[in-house]
């Protein structure tokens, strides 16, 4: 897939730029921005447009207001990490279009940077509204995509402003997008996917792809016990080379007890994750892997025994130098608590934008960035 990436942009200098930034952070009830690693990764683009002299507006999404002004969803507290961030001030609007902006905008210096509210107090943005999506564009001259974790929403900023606007790709967005592709264009017989977690619905594409392109795929979390008791509603059933756990941890919190995947485990009692018979099961068959897609926890990692398997395997991986794809809001924070982030080879700003470019090999914002198309 060849994507128009912001360096072939040309004559950004004095040039508006229209950058989509994925600002979907935590933000605790004294308003302050607990984790600011998605404002981080934005800092590359916008820093290179500052470079080039261009003038800088930010837009972008927080949370789910549903088309309305919520005061705890506002991008004050986005604007002033940011600042802190690049070290120049970034003047954030109260508003997201309208006159006001545009007035705005068109007193920009070169070099400066502006940041929209929330794109989300406006109802448009998730209707993909054409109105809406002409009124982003009239703020600018070049648009820039630089969200993956939303790239697979129909929204205005991510399909709809692109009509009206010559459009690239930013550095965030094209990391992704060579790393996932790396993935499913892997060759040989030295591929693997561990796939855990607790939701199965949002994982059976990836499933179905895998297990065709995969020469193993493991499954871990209360997903290997739903697969087995759902198995025969997909067609991926008779796959050779999908793994079911052997024992698992199951029971209540307060009365553990552990259980051998059969046809005599209980079914009432919560899953909490692979066993250890487990573990040494999918260990052997990693032994000539050289790439692994991990997407979802194989176990409760917060807490022992349930975490044990699981630490197990991903330490087999990082010492053997395997390179480890990962992405998912749980499968991230298992790996942070572990402290071995970054020494994957790639972990990924979304879960879900991930999971369905893993499926379809392509992602609805990819369509208006391509070179040929």
């Amino acid at each position: 897939m060849k994507l128009k990436t912001i360096k072939q942009a040309k004559g950004l200098k004095g040039k508006r730029v229209l950058v989509r930034c994925g600002f979907d952070v935590v933000i605790d009830k004294k308003g302050k921005i607990t984790d600011d690693a998605r404002i981080k990764l934005a800092l590359s683009t916008i820093e290179y447009l500052r470079k080039k002299s261009a003038k800088v507006i930010i837009m972008g999404h927080l949370g789910r207001p549903e088309g309305k002004v919520v005061k705890e969803l506002k991008f004050d507290a986005v604007a002033k990490r940011l600042s802190q961030l690049l070290g120049k001030k970034v003047l954030k609007l109260d508003e997201i279009i309208g006159k006001k902006v545009e007035a705005v905008v068109s007193q920009m210096k070169n070099g400066e940077i502006i940041l929209l509210e929330n794109l989300r107090f406006n109802p448009g943005e998730q209707k993909n509204s054409p109105a809406f999506a002409r009124q982003l564009a009239r703020l600018a001259n070049i648009y820039v995509n630089n969200d993956f974790s939303t790239s697979h929403r129909e929204h205005a900023s991510i399909v709809g402003v692109p009509k009206y606007l010559p459009s690239y790709v930013g550095f965030l967005l094209e990391k992704e997008i060579v790393a996932l592709s790396g993935v499913l264009n892997w060759q040989g017989e030295t591929l693997a996917a561990l796939i855990g977690g607790v939701k199965l619905t949002d994982k059976v594409g990836v499933l179905k792809s895998f297990a065709k392109k995969a020469k193993w795929v493991m499954l871990g979390g209360a997903i290997g016990n739903n697969y087995q008791l759902r198995i025969k509603n997909y067609e991926f059933k008779k796959s050779k080379n999908i793994i079911l756990p052997v024992d698992l941890y199951v029971g209540e919190d307060k009365n553990l007890k552990k259980y051998f995947l059969t046809e005599n485990m209980p079914t009432k009692d919560f899953i909490w994750g692979i066993g250890p018979k487990t573990a040494e099961l999918y260990l052997k068959n990693l032994k000539n892997v050289k790439m692994a897609l991990w997407v979802g926890p194989l176990g409760y990692f917060e807490r022992s025994p349930f975490d044990q398997p699981n630490t197990k395997i991903v330490q087999y991986l990082i010492r053997n130098k395997i390179k480890i794809v990962a992405g998912g809001g749980d499968t991230t924070a298992m790996f942070d608590k572990l402290k071995v982030s970054k020494k994957l080879y790639h972990l990924s700003s979304g879960g879900g934008a991930m999971l369905k470019f893993l499926e379809k090999g392509d992602l609805v914002g990819l369509k208006p960035l391509k070179i040929n198309k």
